[in-house]
């Protein structure tokens, strides 16, 4: 009996999908934290998931033999690339990725290739050679065109049943090959928002000055030892005289995509359209004559791109990550795009988009400032204990004050002012609420907020200096930021007031 079995195309199916699951799905989970018997069980369930998809997928490629041959090496072939890139340089298929690719040169693109690489698909293309040859030899019966259909049927309902499954799938091979390259066609075909200038009414900065406007992730203003925190989080800020925090910044938007916009342009609660039909403050410095750089560690979504465009400079640390990565990622890698850009000019605009405070926080700090443990040990937020949680959290802002001072080393002998504000803050368990985007939640409303200033800043402009200390206690909402940053840089804004400029 199972000799017969091991004849027929359910069972050369299920060994094509082994194969598959073992070489394509399994190396997307490699860096997937698994620190109890839950989180383990968590992350089989997901493998199986996946794994099952590539049963149906292989079922419908395999179906017709002659179309199985020429299928199954390409799917061989895509496989064991997108896997060994998963495995070996922690990164996935993004649209992000597909430009860099189209845009790379020859000798660039040699740089990644390796004699592993070359052994890994020689192998998995083998075995799909191996499948085809079973294929031909073992499984001739005919098997009923309804199979066929039903297979089609089962790979959509599969993928469409659960939502949740299906974020899961799109993130991963082979699905995420087809979405990538839709995204990225219908990015080429997207309409630029038609956006208006706002009125810089004055222009009077100086010849040679650096402006660095930090935009941060998810940090909380009241888990800085800055704001009286009694954990040591900022133990670098803390010590200097030039650094202000603002403790009591509100913002209305607790996700990315309404408080970048908002912080960003003149929007404010009463004009919050103005954040889809006005440029931000960086076209306004490019107006006043600075070189404007964006350099973003975060794979950017389309309400971005049009403010990014702004810029004389778009980089990204990486364009082939995603959040779903639990490998490292971390915001000092934006260190080394900033030191090209220094000597390049002497008055310049520097906004780095950064991965802040986001959940796997674990994977946003260096090995060397996990400063309280025991850390999160577990993918899902709710498995980990709230004191895990908010140890994970907390390092998190211990490699921020880590990170600005880095940029402040780099600044600190020019005439430079760092202005950092986060999106908005971050749940860590109060009332059950975890992660953001709740707009019910009163703790991801106060986001931090940090200005550093050089003494050769402080010198061009002690009035101001001495008005941002002065304010420091104030409440302000994230609509500060617009009319602050320009001002700091000597520039006058329409519709700028003393109510809406920490430094006036």
């Amino acid at each position: 009996m199972f000799r017969k079995f091991g004849q027929t195309y359910l069972f050369w199916s299920l060994c094509a999908a082994l194969w598959s699951t073992l070489c394509f799905v399994i190396p997307d989970f490699v860096d997937n934290p698994v620190g109890n018997w839950i989180s383990l069980f968590s992350v089989a369930a997901y493998i199986v998931s996946v794994g099952i998809f590539h049963l149906l997928v292989l079922y419908v490629i395999g179906f017709y033999r002659y179309a199985c041959a020429v299928l199954l090496p390409l799917y061989a072939i895509a496989g064991a690339v997108c896997s060994y890139y998963r495995l070996i340089y922690h990164v996935s298929i993004t649209p992000l990725l597909l430009d860099a690719a189209l845009h790379t040169h020859a000798r660039e693109a040699a740089g990644v290739v390796s004699v592993w690489l070359v052994l890994w698909l020689i192998l998995n293309l083998g075995i799909s050679i191996l499948l085809i040859r079973a294929r031909f030899r073992r499984v001739a019966q005919p098997v009923p065109f309804w199979h066929f259909c039903l297979g089609l049927l089962l790979v959509f309902a599969y993928m469409n049943a659960i939502p949740r499954l299906k974020s899961a799938l799109i993130m991963r091979y082979p699905l995420n090959i087809t979405y990538s390259i839709a995204e990225y066609i219908a990015d080429l075909n997207r309409p630029l928002p038609v956006r208006t200038y706002p009125a810089l009414v004055a222009d009077n900065s100086p010849d040679s000055i650096f402006v660095i406007a930090v935009l941060g992730e998810a940090t909380r203003a009241d888990h800085l030892h800055l704001n009286g925190y009694d954990r040591e989080t900022t133990p670098c800020l803390s010590r200097r005289n030039d650094v202000v925090s603002l403790p009591h910044v509100y913002s209305q938007y607790t996700h990315t995509i309404g408080s970048i916009p908002h912080i960003i342009t003149r929007a404010d609660s009463a004009n919050v359209d103005v954040a889809n039909s006005e440029h931000s403050f960086v076209s306004l410095f490019g107006q006043a004559g600075f070189n404007t750089i964006w350099l973003s560690n975060k794979n950017q979504t389309k309400p971005f791109w049009a403010f990014m465009d702004e810029s004389d400079t778009v980089l990204y640390t990486d364009a082939a990550r995603k959040q779903a990565l639990y490998a490292k990622w971390l915001d000092e890698d934006l260190l080394p795009l900033v030191d090209t850009f220094i000597a390049q000019s002497p008055k310049q605009l520097y906004v780095l988009h950064t991965m802040g405070s986001h959940w796997m926080y674990d994977t946003h700090v260096s090995d060397d400032l996990f400063t309280f443990t025991p850390t999160t040990s577990n993918r899902d937020i709710r498995q980990n204990t709230k004191e895990q949680i908010i140890n994970s959290y907390d390092n998190t802002v211990v490699y921020l004050d880590a990170f600005i001072q880095a940029i402040i080393n780099r600044f600190e002998h020019y005439p430079a002012i760092i202005l950092y504000i986060s999106d908005h803050g971050e749940s860590l368990g109060e009332g059950g609420r975890y992660l953001h985007a709740q707009e019910d939640a009163e703790e991801e409303k106060y986001p931090a907020a940090i200005i550093w200033y050089s003494d050769k800043y402080a010198s061009l402009y002690p009035d101001k200096i001495k008005a941002l200390i002065q304010n420091k206690d104030k409440r302000y909402r994230t609509d500060y930021y617009f009319y602050s940053i320009l001002y700091a840089a000597g520039m006058e804004a329409e519709g700028d007031c003393p109510e809406m400029n920490i430094f006036r």
